[in-house]
Parts: structure tokens; C-alpha cells; sequence
């Protein structure tokens, strides 16, 4: 009996991979929903690309699955891509966009291999949504207004990160061309510079995506309450073709090409990925429904009407451009460390002040870890901390397990997408 038991377990055990074998891409996602980690707060432009093509996605992918949009942010959105190469399923059912810059930040040395817990190379590439332009911007009652400006005086300008893009990039100008680019850290996200800029806390923003711009922003760049003094790309935007471009500034060819490979990954705009190692038939379904989508009439409307820029690059093309930047000659390499290493440039941390709302609470996520509600008209989520966010709940300490939908909380945070250190509910 025992030995005719053990014969049938291992009879099923030797069947189990070919039944997983046989399950095709699209009954996989018919029984598997999507996630899709964004590695930056709510309200930003990765966030924005994002929420808008999810489900369109959904629609074109093999399975049409539901998609779920986790917003992760943390060290300019390392976190969210080190948790894709190390901890995210690789069964295909987690995606991730992340800031392009990782993809080179390798190469260039700007971030240890403790801390890189991933490999741009063997990363599998879905595509991006845009060909990106970044550009200088400062607020226009700065009176900040010229190259020459950013030349004479010290000018402010918001980060993530130290190894973020708005912040490598005007440690670029600073070593270039002799900007005196003050560089202000600990932004959750783009939509937390925007406000500070308002505030006057900082001048402008040194890597600012020229989409985000035009999605977010169209009144200032018409209203000329936005400068915008120099594009940082391997090439000029249509739309502003008498605005310097940094390339321009390059002292010789072996400097222009450094410049070059620092600002290649631009190209890959707004990514989407999959962790390595994912079953190829999946990783090709995910492919395809991104060529689908970026061709969807639907999708096409939905980005034009939200003032998204779409001019995407598949997966196959980032993999090569990955390739080539990785190829590059060790005395490239070399002047393109130097040019982005921080060196000079003064850096400050952002003092973001706490602000309290009150509002009902829409939904409740991962046992009370994540709180999402509206206020002031605009869709908001909190972190919220089992050790450092007091909760109370109808006066009484609580857990935040004890949070739930419709309750009306007042939080104490630092904006969409930060830590609370109080929820009060009742």
C-alpha cells in the first residue's frame, strides 16, 4: 500500500511540470491578476503614464487580466526595481516602471553593487511608452532666466535622490559647463517639487521629463510662469528648438560622446519590465500587448486628451540599446563617471512640512499598510507605519489593521505617497 502510494505522489509530482508547461500564456493570465509597481509616489509623470495605459494594457494582453497599479517609491525608485529583480514573482504577473536612469546608473558607478541588486542586461524589456526630453525648468518669479544666469548664481533645484536624475544631471551642468546648481534631496516625487517650487522653497527642477510638463502643467509654459533654459537629451524636442541643448556645450568629441551615453537612457522614457528569468512565452504576451496598446485607438485618445506624449520603443529596441550602452569604449566610460560624480556641487535636504486632512477612507490595502482617500478634490494615499504612525480609532489607540473603508480619518502626513505619523478615525 505504502509503496503504491508513494508510486502514484511521485507519478503526479513528475506530471506537475508538464501541466505548467502546457498553460499558455493566455490561461495564465485568465487566473492570474497583474501588478504593476510604479517606483514613485502618486501624481507624478511615471505614476500618470501608468494609471492612464493600465487598462488598456489589461485589454490588449492574452487573458485580459486585471491589472493592479502599486505605487512603491523609495531611493528614486531603486527600491521598487531591486524588489522586481529579487522579490517579485517570475511567473510573469509582476511589471514594474522605474526610473530610466537605472539603467546606467551601473556603468557609471553611481550606485554600489549593494545596493544595485539588479542587472539592466538581463532585465526583460516590455517597452516605453516615450522617447524622453528632460530639460532645465525654474520657476519664472525666481528671475532665473538664462544659461548665463544658472552661471552667476546659485539656483535650487529639487531631487528624489542624490542618484536620481534631478539631481545627477545638474551635477552634469555644474561639471560642464560651470553651473552653480544647488541640489535639495528627499522629494517623494515630482508633484512634491512642484509644490515647493509654488512655495519658493527651490527655485526649479534640474531633470524635469518635458512630458510631465505638458501633461501636468500646459497653463505654466502658456502663462510663461515656467523658464525652461536648456534640454537634456542626444537630441532637440520639436517644440523648442531655440533652447540650448546640453551636447551643445561639450568642450570635444570624446566629451560629446560621454555626454551622449549619460543622457542615452532618456530614450527609454517611461519603461515597462519583468523581472529576469520569466517564461518566455508570458514575457512575449506582455510584449505584444504593449505594441498592441501603444497602436490602440482607445489609448491613443485617452493619452492625447491627458496631454501624454507617446512615441514608444519596444522591448527588442531597449534590449539593444541597453547592449550598446553597456559596449561602450572604457575611455567614454571613464569621462562619464566623472561628469555625473557629484564633486562640487552643494546639496541640502528638503524640510516637506506635515499638513492634515480629513477625508473618508475609499480603500484599505495590504492589512491597513496603505490608506488611499480624495482630498481637496485629488485622489491621495499614506503609508501607514506599525511603529511610527500613531492610530486611533473613536478615540482609542488601534492597530492599523483596525483602519477601513468609509471611515472618516484625519491624517497627519507629508503629502500623497509619504508616511503618516497619525490617522485618526472614526
Amino acid at each position: 500500500m505504502i509503496r503504491k502510494t508513494l508510486s502514484a505522489s511521485l507519478f503526479a509530482l513528475a506530471l506537475m511540470p508538464a501541466v505548467a508547461a502546457a498553460q499558455s500564456a493566455e490561461d495564465f493570465y485568465k487566473s492570474k491578476r497583474l501588478t504593476l509597481i510604479v517606483g514613485y509616489a502618486p501624481g507624478g509623470g511615471y505614476d500618470t503614464y501608468a494609471r492612464m495605459a493600465a487598462p488598456h494594457f489589461a485589454r490588449n494582453l492574452a487573458g485580459n487580466p486585471t491589472i493592479i497599479v502599486q505605487n512603491m517609491p523609495g531611493a528614486d525608485s531603486l527600491t521598487a526595481l531591486n524588489h522586481l529583480s529579487n522579490r517579485a514573482s517570475r511567473d510573469g504577473s509582476m511589471i514594474a516602471t522605474f526610473s530610466r536612469t537605472l539603467a546606467i546608473s551601473p556603468l557609471l558607478g553611481q550606485l554600489s553593487k549593494d545596493k544595485a541588486q539588479y542587472d539592466p542586461q538581463k532585465l526583460y524589456w516590455i517597452g516605453s511608452f516615450n522617447n524622453e526630453v528632460s530639460v532645465i525648468a525654474v520657476w519664472a518669479a525666481s528671475g532665473v532666466k538664462s544659461v548665463d544666469d544658472l552661471k552667476s548664481r546659485e539656483v535650487l533645484v529639487g531631487a528624489t535622490g542624490l542618484t536620481s536624475s534631478n539631481a545627477v544631471y545638474p551635477y552634469v551642468a555644474n561639471n560642464v559647463i560651470g553651473t552653480k546648481f544647488k541640489v535639495i534631496t528627499g522629494y517623494p516625487g515630482t508633484s512634491h517639487m512642484t509644490l515647493a517650487m509654488e512655495r519658493g522653497e527651490i527655485h526649479g527642477n534640474g531633470g524635469w521629463s518635458l512630458s510631465s510638463i505638458f501633461a501636468q502643467h500646459p497653463a505654466w509654459l502658456k502663462e510663461k510662469k515656467l523658464n525652461i533654459l536648456m534640454q537634456l537629451s542626444t537630441s532637440k524636442h520639436p517644440s523648442l528648438p531655440d533652447v540650448p541643448l546640453i551636447l551643445d556645450f561639450a568642450k570635444n568629441q570624446t566629451e560629446r560622446k560621454a555626454l551622449e551615453l549619460v543622457f542615452a537612457p532618456l530614450a527609454l522614457g517611461r519603461p515597462l519590465a519583468a523581472p529576469p528569468g520569466i517564461p518566455a512565452d508570458r514575457g512575449a504576451a506582455l510584449r505584444a500587448a504593449f505594441d498592441a496598446t501603444v497602436k490602440d485607438k482607445a489609448f491613443l485618445a485617452a493619452a492625447e486628451k491627458a496631454k501624454l506624449d507617446i512615441t514608444p520603443i519596444g522591448g527588442p529596441d531597449i534590449q539593444q540599446l541597453i547592449a550598446n550602452m553597456y559596449s561602450a569604449t572604457p575611455e567614454v566610460v571613464e569621462l562619464a563617471k566623472k561628469v555625473v560624480q557629484r564633486g562640487a556641487t552643494s546639496v541640502g535636504k528638503a524640510v516637506i512640512p506635515y499638513e492634515k486632512v480629513t477625508a473618508k477612507i475609499s480603500k484599505v490595502e495590504n492589512g491597513g499598510r496603505v490608506i488611499r482617500f480624495t482630498a481637496d478634490g485629488k485622489k491621495a494615499k499614506a503609508s501607514v507605519s506599525g511603529s511610527g504612525t500613531k492610530v486611533t480609532v473613536n478615540g482609542q489607540k488601534a492597530k492599523r489593521s483596525a483602519i477601513t473603508p468609509g471611515m472618516t480619518c484625519t491624517v497627519d502626513y507629508q503629502g500623497s505617497g509619504s508616511t503618516a505619523r497619525g490617522i485618526d478615525c472614526k
